[in-house]
């Protein structure tokens, strides 16, 4: 019985995963858009979120061996997307980089509506939150 449950739960975690590379891919297409990059492409978006996320984990692993701060990680991370963006639509570090943060801002506003509707829908009288709320004080 347990087991039905880990496996469903490892089919949904895989599911997400696909599902937030390939909209962090839109979102970084449209941040390649917006900053007037030629080669741009949606496959291209794919393999670049998916090699950077996989660069992003170097400097993560930096942030928590060395104890860096959790902005350094970010801004590590990014110029790491930025450089995977570079590197695959063949262009210059500031249109990259604009690119990078136009894709994670809008991944990220979109995630924060989701989990918002999420919120809402599993606790429409708020009960919850307050509970929640009021516990952590």
């Amino acid at each position: 019985m347990y087991q039905v449950g880990y496996i469903f739960g490892m089919i949904l975690a895989l599911v997400a995963i696909v599902a937030a590379v390939l909209l962090s891919a839109a979102f970084l297409l449209f941040g390649a858009r917006m900053c007037e990059i030629e080669s741009r492409s949606y496959s291209g978006a794919v393999y670049s979120t998916i090699l950077g996320s996989l660069g992003s984990i170097v400097p993560t692993a930096l942030v928590l061996l060395f104890d860096a701060g959790d902005l350094a990680g970010f801004i590590l991370a990014l110029h790491m997307e930025a450089f995977a963006v570079m590197l695959i639509f063949k262009t210059t570090f500031g249109k990259a980089y604009g690119a990078a943060v136009l894709g994670w801002m809008g991944f990220n506003a979109t995630i924060l509506v989701i989990a918002m509707a999420i919120l809402l829908i599993a606790d429409p009288t708020g009960a919850l939150t307050a509970e929640i709320l009021s516990a952590r004080q």
